[in-house]
């Protein structure tokens, strides 16, 4: 026998390419990873936080509700920390012009309303629901009887405004004493400081920093002593600068117009009011007062027939003594009680 030659053939094999599943779970880990970073929240004021980003809602009438609903198509009510944060950038937050929210804060929200069982998660819903209670409360069909508050309690003012209980007795007095002659300069030489200030402010924000106050001052031409300066910026300087519309409030108040909505009421009030008739002494014979009824239907050119049709559905010529009062009544003859009653009779 011839012996047979065997012939083996190398064959590579390649690794199997990583399972998808296993990649999505290794990037979840990944993330879970991150939300483990511990940052110290315990110097955030979650209240003073709530109250501004209210604050910073009502007075640009945003509606968070249609923020988050672009991130949650499901409508479950919670989607991711990272997709969190950038909806509350979106909201203007962290902007210039919003709420300038630090890491702290951020995570100090995330926590506050991270959902109980899956930690990686966000409750939106209960977010949107205690800032948007700015504008009205939910639910309020349910309860008519309930107290709403007015949004008013919702403003506050600009983080670094000091507190005019705390002030200094000296500064207040010399806060006073300068602001009241500023006042009356400004009364007696028909001062527009309004103008100064809108030219330094571009972007309408209502603060200007504490120079162009002084260049404010120099060009409307009010002096002052340093003492009463410094009195007069550690009152209305805040951490965004020096807040001049407050200022302008003391120097020149505007009048505050009624409401045009009140005055509309009260003429629509005085609208309503019957006239009252100056007394007259009543006529006694019928030839009287139907030549009265005549003047008054030639002069205003009144149908009383299509008044009087009206009452009688059957037309049968005859109406009873209240509905024949009735019918005169919309057409104002000024028929005094024994008139009527002599047409009556």
């Amino acid at each position: 026998m011839h012996n047979e030659e065997q012939y083996f053939v190398a064959i590579k094999v390649e690794p199997e390419e990583e399972c998808l599943f296993e990649r999505a779970r290794f990037d979840e880990e990944q993330k879970r990873e991150k939300l483990k970073v511990k940052i110290d929240t315990s110097n955030v004021n979650l209240n003073d936080l709530m109250g501004r980003i209210r604050h910073h809602v009502l007075i640009n009438r945003i509606r968070v509700k249609e923020f988050f609903e672009d991130f949650d198509p499901l409508r479950l009510g919670t989607i991711s920390q990272s997709r969190f944060i950038r909806v509350l950038t979106s909201l203007g937050l962290t902007g210039i012009d919003g709420v300038p929210l630090t890491e702290a804060q951020m995570f100090a929200l995330c926590d506050h309303y991270r959902h109980p069982d899956q930690h990686d998660l966000i409750l939106w819903k209960q977010f949107e629901q205690d800032v948007e209670s700015v504008f009205t409360l939910s639910d309020l069909e349910k309860s008519p009887i309930i107290q709403v508050s007015p949004q008013t309690i919702y403003e506050m003012p600009t983080a670094g405004t000091p507190d005019w209980t705390n002030i200094d007795p000296f500064n207040k007095e010399e806060l006073h004493q300068a602001m009241q002659n500023w006042k009356t300069k400004c009364e007696q030489r028909r001062i527009e400081i309004v103008q100064p200030f809108k030219q330094f402010d571009k972007h309408n924000r209502g603060h200007v920093t504490r120079i162009q106050f002084r260049q404010c001052l120099a060009i409307a031409g009010l002096t002052y002593t340093e003492k009463e300066l410094q009195a007069v910026e550690a009152a209305f300087i805040d951490d965004d600068g020096f807040a001049y519309r407050r200022f302008l409030e003391w120097i020149q108040p505007r009048r505050r117009d009624p409401l045009r909505y009140n005055i509309l009421q009260e003429e629509l009030k005085n609208l309503k009011k019957q006239k009252i008739l100056p007394d007259m002494k009543s006529l006694t014979s019928i030839q009287d007062v139907l030549q009265k009824v005549k003047g008054q239907v030639f002069r205003r050119r009144i149908r009383l027939y299509e008044w009087l049709k009206d009452h009688d559905k059957l037309n049968c010529g005859r109406l009873l003594f209240d509905t024949f009062r009735r019918a005169l009544n919309p057409c104002q003859l000024e028929l005094t009680e024994n008139e009527l009653s002599l047409l009556e009779d």
